[in-house]
């Protein structure tokens, strides 16, 4: 029985690597275009409680993992996709989160099976957002 969530994970995670694979710039991109990111992904309200519930979950998932002792600060951008492969949600949050030093930016891939169901924490990481344009240098 225990083999089936790990079974559904490693069915889930390889098509998620390849759409979180999409640098982080690629989502103010895809908001300033009103287009879903990769034709999969759709912005939400980052004030909605559920994503709010979502990002709370993923911090806390995190911190249980890791014991980084992190807090949520606020939801920055977020957005979902529907899987071809499983029944769900998947939810990609760039959120602010707090330690006792200082607040980092990290992105997190929540599965959620049903709005009622179990959430499932599928990825987790520090990423630093550029402020500004991106400029690239051309070689001399």
């Amino acid at each position: 029985m225990r083999a089936l969530p790990l079974l559904l994970l490693l069915l889930l995670l390889p098509l998620l690597l390849v759409t979180i694979h999409a640098p982080p710039r690629a989502l103010a991109a895809s908001e300033a275009t009103s287009k879903p990111l990769l034709g999969v992904w759709k912005p939400l309200n980052t004030d909605d409680p559920h994503v709010q519930e979502i990002a709370e979950f993923a911090v806390s998932e995190h911190d249980e993992l890791a014991n980084d002792k992190l807090a949520l600060s606020k939801v920055v951008k977020a957005l979902k996709g529907k899987t071809a492969f499983l029944p769900g949600i998947a939810y990609r949050l760039v959120v602010e989160a707090k330690d006792k030093i200082s607040i980092a930016k990290y992105e997190a891939v929540v599965w959620e099976k049903t709005q009622e169901g179990p959430m499932k924490l599928v990825f987790f990481a520090p990423i630093n957002l550029p402020e500004g344009p991106v400029v690239q240098q051309s070689a001399a």
